[in-house]
């Protein structure tokens, strides 16, 4: 009995481990694939910021490179946690170079601010919402901008995995 109970508990073990090994995120400065699971522990990985709503954690990350210096070729990251479970879109930050996010929680939303431009003079908000087992892209606000029409666009419940802020940024 005690054998199946240990045999049993292995096979958990392992295919909770195997799950979790699913979610990756790429450093390019150092080329590593980092499990999730293991991303806040990772000598290549800084944790900026953690906000929660409800159930669910999202995390700020920064990249480093071998020197522990802020990696150029993708800066910032976020991931979700909930229930446990791990949600990240490999597409969400792609592309954006001089871009400073911030993150925090506002009106049971995740908001996303994304800072740009020479002199960081535009201001862009993005609101999440987690439903069910997704995290979902609600609104983008432009709050600050240089030609100051300050404009707030709805979006029909957008999965964060089909988003890329690239596409959004400076536009109204």
């Amino acid at each position: 009995m005690k054998k199946y109970f240990l045999m049993t508990l292995s096979y958990l073990v392992l295919l909770n481990n195997a799950y979790a090994k699913a979610i990756e995120v790429f450093n390019p400065c150092t080329q590593e694939q980092v499990v999730l699971a293991q991303i806040l522990s990772n000598k290549n990985i800084l944790l900026d910021k953690t906000v929660s709503l409800n159930d669910t954690k999202m995390f700020l990350i920064s990249y480093l490179d071998q020197s522990g210096e802020i990696c150029m070729q993708k800066k910032y990251d976020v991931f979700f946690k909930k229930n446990g479970e791990y949600i990240y879109s490999v597409k969400l930050f792609d592309e954006l170079d001089e871009v400073f996010p911030s993150i925090d929680v506002e009106n049971d939303m995740f908001i996303i601010d994304l800072e740009y431009g020479n002199g960081q003079a535009n201001l862009e908000r993005y609101y999440l919402k987690p439903s069910g087992n997704n995290i979902f892209l609600i609104a983008k606000e432009n709050l600050e901008t240089r030609n100051e029409k300050g404009r707030k666009t709805q979006f029909d419940k957008k999965d964060i995995s089909s988003v890329k802020f690239s596409k959004f940024i400076n536009t109204d």
